[in-house]
């Protein structure tokens, strides 16, 4: 791992709060109170709004200044999110952040009607609301209100779930991810050096080209996860039973249906999508082939599939990750870049691995007015760079959004966010690749493609995996670990194919995998990344369209995915244009 001085290297959360015992965390939790309490007096009651399009209006203006005022408690609660996954193991930071957690759901409970009413506005009243020309810039969310009012329960029913959805889920899921992470094991180097690490490190070492470190760690990563692998199995199963209530209660059919209008995309474009994703699963396997065939080796171990392939290839200092990235959005467009530079300079990256610190890589935002930040666990590869890239890519989608878009209208929806992350992927790859030789971007190329494999083959594999688990779960009502855990080898093997070998424990890795923890979100992965690879093409054409990807970028939920799309000249809703982002993939295989 690369050492940094740590101080420069983690987030400056004073963009929010200057420390944990700041007052005016207090002060605007309780100015909070009062401006929701003023709200819930004004229209609780009230039933003009939701028959009149001018009452409609003036209401809506109202709870877009509430929710733009400058003491929400969704700053405090924000500032405590992050905290806490710096490190879980602070017992104070917790309580702390279940403290403000359970005073912005009651809030936010509180409210709940004032949205459920206008999804229950009657469907007589519904084209009247949406002809009225001041209620335009609202009309793609009174839409989506209207779509989601044919699922939604009574107020108290609304209220009773989100009050439950922290001790029957998210205290589940917060609880497994601690018994993992809080986990440390000692790594063997090839050099015979022993050293302590904490899971989310050793998580990493599968990156490092030293096979010894590889393996060790590997071999630890089996151990935890069939440890931890009982604790996850009632956490699972309880999860699926919440989501099985959920679903039946609601009147959902399916249990993928909830995620599609969430994130306000067809049923039949996902299906498409995965239909044709899996169809295609002869790409994943000829690609494992081809890497054991570099490696040297009739079959890969299973952690061996993502491990950089250049045995020459450095370490790369966070500063000269930072110096590629923010050239290559420069490069692209002048705004773009200086979007980029304020997260370096304003230090909204919290770079490298510690014990207790949440793992992976996210960006976090929750309103146009607070910072978006960036939590990472930096290692040096190259894969590293390209993680800053697509975390990178999400926080200036946010920041674009913030820009030319109304609060009520911020924000993305997994359909289209990991569009804006991967995007920007393969131009920091290019950039980071310049000026070597032609062996050694065979091999780059090579890592390149893993990760596309995984980002679209994998991910739908687990897509699938998850549907197997909510319809079984369904027929059954409890599945124990080793059901889990063959469903979860078999859906693996199905689009890695014979060059990965299952090795024993393996198949037990669903355990520490967060996505499933939140349901059929990862379909967005292979979407996203099929979909921005037609938007490379379009801008590697003509790179003046760098501006119809900004104007993307900025839209926010003012439109659905399907109009966004089209609008840039791409037709979601046809399967050719699944199968075509595939065959860039073959044509890459077929190159190396």
């Amino acid at each position: 791992m690369i050492v940094q001085p740590a101080k420069n290297y983690t987030w400056d959360l004073s963009l929010l709060y200057k420390s944990d015992s700041d007052p005016q965390i207090e002060k605007d939790v309780k100015i909070s109170k009062k401006e929701i309490s003023d709200f819930v007096k004004k229209y609780k009651t009230a039933k003009a709004y939701l028959k009149d399009p001018k009452a409609l209006h003036k209401a809506l203006l109202d709870y877009e200044i509430l929710a733009n005022s400058n003491h929400s408690i969704d700053k405090a609660w924000f500032y405590y999110y992050l905290r806490r996954d710096q490190n879980a193991q602070d017992i104070t930071i917790k309580k702390q952040f279940n403290n403000i957690n359970q005073t912005a759901t009651e809030l936010s409970n509180s409210l709940t009607f004032f949205t459920l009413k206008i999804s229950k506005i009657p469907k007589n009243l519904q084209p009247k609301m949406l002809a009225y020309k001041p209620l335009q810039k609202y009309s793609h969310m009174l839409k989506r209100l209207f779509i989601e009012g044919k699922y939604l329960l009574s107020e108290k029913e609304e209220n009773l779930f989100s009050l439950l959805s922290k001790p029957a889920y998210s205290n589940w899921t917060q609880f497994l991810e601690e018994q993992v992470n809080k986990t440390e094991g000692y790594v063997t180097t090839t050099k015979g050096i022993k050293k302590k690490q904490p899971f989310n490190q050793i998580i990493e070492n599968l990156s490092s080209r030293d096979s010894k470190l590889r393996d060790s760690s590997a071999k630890i990563i089996h151990k935890i996860v069939y440890e931890k692998r009982e604790i996850a199995t009632e956490e699972l199963n309880s999860i699926l039973e919440f989501k099985r209530v959920s679903d039946k209660l609601r009147g959902h059919i399916r249990p993928d249906e909830a995620r599609h209008i969430s994130d306000d995309i067809d049923t039949s474009v996902v299906d498409a999508m995965v239909s044709a994703v899996t169809k295609r699963f002869d790409l994943s396997k000829r690609y494992y082939k081809a890497r054991a065939r570099i490696l040297g080796k009739k079959r890969l171990k299973y952690h061996e599939r993502t491990f950089p392939l250049n045995p020459k290839s450095l370490k790369y200092e966070f500063s000269q990750a930072q110096k590629i990235v923010l050239s290559t959005y420069t490069s692209l467009d002048p705004e773009l870049g200086e979007l980029a530079k304020n997260f370096f300079s304003q230090r909204r990256f919290d770079v490298f691995p510690q014990k207790g610190k949440s793992g992976g890589a996210y960006c976090a935002a929750v309103k146009p007015k607070y910072p978006t930040y960036i939590l990472l666990n930096y290692s040096g590869n190259e894969s590293d760079i390209l993680t800053i890239a697509h975390e990178l890519g999400h926080g200036i989608n946010n920041e674009l959004i913030a820009k030319h878009q109304d609060i009520l209208n911020y924000g993305t929806p997994t359909s289209t966010a990991e569009v804006a992350s991967t995007f920007f992927e393969d131009f920091v790859f290019e950039n980071l690749n310049k000026s070597i030789s032609d062996s050694t971007k065979r091999l780059l190329l090579m890592d390149k493609l893993g990760n596309d494999v995984s980002t679209i083959f994998r991910q739908v594999a687990l897509y699938n995996f998850e549907k197997e688990l909510h319809a079984t779960f369904r027929k059954q009502m409890y599945l124990s670990a080793k059901e889990i855990s063959a469903m979860f080898k078999t859906h693996m093997q199905a689009y890695m194919g014979p060059a990965v070998s299952a090795d024993k424990g393996s198949e037990n890795w669903w355990v520490h995998w967060s996505h499933i923890r939140s349901p059929f979100y990862v379909y967005s992965y292979a979407s996203g990344l099929l979909i921005s690879k037609a938007l490379q093409a379009m801008v590697q054409k003509d790179p003046k369209t760098i501006s119809k990807v900004k104007t993307f970028l900025s839209t926010g939920l003012s439109k659905s995915p399907k109009e966004i799309f089209l609008e840039l000249g791409i037709d979601i809703t046809k399967k050719e244009f699944w199968e075509k982002g595939l065959n860039r993939i073959d044509d890459m295989l077929k190159s190396i």
